[in-house]
């Protein structure tokens, strides 16, 4: 129930299900993703993954089962009817084309040409694609507009940018990780 002016009302679904994901009651990484099957994720970008996260070939063998691997780390679950499908989490690390079923998942970056709010912008581009496709393509687009000068020592040009890019770097990668996707 909710109070709104004078009257107690009770939560419509779609309140009750961000008071529960507000609450930490459900978690929508975890979920599966609506009419999304195993054929939606790249498996090759999982089998890359787990290849970087293996330093040996006895700990390599553990991964031969992709399925259970994904389930395991809670990028896949089996449904009631014991089919395998990828979980939200799993569609934006792993996915194709994630932007198809987690429509609210791509990064609007925008150069403005006067202050920002300005209706008129210089540049825009919309990144689609995995999470660290996301980073990469706003990585991409901030190095091509940070000035950068530059300072001699000795014989060498050291380039110092406009901005630190390990502070941009940390804002682009928070932002993207800590969005919150369950909102369209």
């Amino acid at each position: 129930w909710m109070r709104r002016g004078t009257h107690t009302v009770s939560l419509s679904l779609s309140e009750l299900l961000e008071m529960a994901h507000d609450r930490g009651l459900v978690d929508w990484e975890h979920q599966p993703v609506h009419h999304a099957t195993m054929e939606d994720l790249d498996l090759e970008k999982v089998k890359t993954y787990l290849a970087r996260r293996s330093t040996s070939d006895r700990q390599a063998s553990r991964f031969k089962d992709l399925e259970r691997v994904l389930i395991g780390m809670e990028c896949a679950v089996r449904t009631k009817d014991g089919k395998v499908v990828p979980t939200n989490a799993g569609m934006l690390f792993f996915g194709y084309a994630p932007q198809e079923h987690i429509i609210q998942s791509d990064v609007a970056c925008v150069l403005f040409r006067e202050t920002v709010g300005a209706s008129r912008y210089a540049d825009r581009r919309i990144i689609t694609g995995t999470l660290q496709e996301l980073i990469d393509g706003a990585e991409v687009f901030l190095s091509r507009y940070i000035a950068v000068g530059a300072k001699v020592e000795g014989f060498k040009r050291i380039d110092i940018p406009e901005y630190s890019l390990e502070v941009l770097r940390e804002a682009l990668i928070n932002a993207v990780v800590h969005r919150d996707y369950s909102k369209r």
